[in-house]
């Protein structure tokens, strides 16, 4: 028997149990047919993973993925990837993307409206239009038209399928120096940023030896998320010798909002008089930050 042998459609007359675990009709008649306006080869649970191929260019990988066509929810299978391009993409903007159908064709599209959750089927889809699924979101970069990047110090390639732990890196390169009372930022410019659904933990340290230019005095490290919630836990190391390096860690977890954060390492020298605090980021022994992405 084949599948052409089978009719469209099956009529079962005085039906009222098959096996244990088959519906029972309490009306004496079960109509089975096949295509229609239901589900047709459907899981709501996507494998294709984005990834980014240059600065110009992210692609869809193959897998399969829920797709709504033609008002029926199917699963696509991608099997050849699908790429698209940074033009007219704007520096430094979140853009979510999304997959759809064109005329039998899987296509993506780059937007900045946000997500929403079918009420039929559960699939994350863009806001407002079931036809478009969502498969990642992406951060571009300061250039014009905005450029992917997707590095150790800079996570801005997430997927909604298929996630998976990443981790990030942001070492200074050099040594970082503050004579402030209060905890500042070391380096502006190194920080660990990435892109996050507002669902799983981040986990972050910034690390560094550390000593400071007075016998007895006090050094600070301290990670922070986005300037503004420092880690309730900083290193804190004194001295017993001008110059003598002792190894500082400050960690941090949360789940933060969906969307654009970073990690900052910040320092101190609390004491009063004219010390300096050193935090070693030199080539041998580079401090900065550090972390693990959870279900990216």
């Amino acid at each position: 028997l084949v599948d052409a042998d089978v009719p469209n459609t099956i009529t079962l007359d005085n039906l009222t149990q098959i096996t244990t675990r088959a519906i029972s009709d309490t009306t004496g008649t079960l109509a089975v047919s096949r295509g229609g306006t239901g589900l047709v080869n459907f899981s709501p649970v996507g494998t294709s993973r984005i990834s980014r191929i240059g600065t110009g260019e992210i692609q869809l990988g193959l897998g399969m993925i829920p797709l709504q066509v033609s008002g029926t929810w199917v699963t696509r299978l991608v099997t050849v990837a699908v790429s698209i391009s940074n033009a007219g993409l704007v520096a430094n903007t979140n853009y979510y993307v999304y997959a759809f159908d064109s005329a039998g064709t899987t296509t993506l599209e780059l937007s900045t409206t946000g997500r929403a959750t079918d009420s039929t089927m559960g699939v994350e889809i863009k806001s407002a239009d079931a036809t478009r699924t969502l498969v990642g979101l992406i951060r571009t970069e300061g250039s014009t038209p905005g450029q992917f990047v997707d590095t150790l110090a800079r996570r801005f390639v997430i997927n909604w399928f298929n996630r998976r732990p990443i981790g990030l890196q942001a070492l200074w390169g050099a040594n970082q120096t503050t004579t402030s009372d209060a905890l500042v930022e070391l380096n502006t410019a190194t920080r660990a940023e990435f892109l996050t659904w507002g669902q799983s933990a981040v986990f972050g340290f910034a690390h560094a030896r550390m000593y400071t230019s007075t016998a007895g005095n006090r050094a600070w490290l301290n990670i922070s998320l986005d300037t503004t919630t420092y880690a309730p836990h900083r290193s804190l190391i004194a001295t017993p010798t001008a110059g003598y390096e002792t190894l500082g860690y400050s960690p941090y977890m949360e789940v933060p909002s969906e969307g654009y954060h970073y990690f900052g390492a910040y320092g101190a020298a609390p004491d009063a008089g004219a010390d300096t605090a050193t935090f070693i980021g030199s080539a041998s022994a580079d401090g900065g930050l550090g972390g693990i992405l959870y279900d990216y």
